[in-house]
């Protein structure tokens, strides 16, 4: 909420902001393979390549903890944006925010 409001802030009148954020996939079958999916293969993957297992653990937490796209929208709507929409990419594992800051 803080980044949005200060996003909100110093953005010009009209002005669009866009938030790119994994989210919560809707199919329920999908719901448990991504959450098994983000807990274990992407830690895995993270020591493969980089290392670094820790690095990559905080994603999955990440996801469980940040509200459902639907209640971000409603933040952008509560903070002042106008024009609000979500966008669910790949059933739902990620969305984009769009809001425009309206002309006052």
């Amino acid at each position: 909420r803080q980044a949005l409001r200060e996003l909100y802030r110093v953005l010009k009148p009209e002005g669009k902001a866009v938030s790119l954020e994994l989210a919560k996939p809707y199919p329920p079958i999908f719901n448990k393979l991504y959450y098994l999916y983000m807990a274990r293969i992407v830690p895995l993957t993270g020591l493969i390549f980089t290392s670094n297992k820790e690095a990559y653990l905080y994603l999955h937490d990440s996801v469980l903890t940040y509200p459902h796209q639907y209640e971000v929208t409603h933040i952008f709507e509560q903070i002042g944006f106008e024009e609000v929409n979500c966008f669910e990419l790949s059933w739902g594992i990620a969305a984009v925010h769009v809001g425009t800051k309206p002309y006052s």
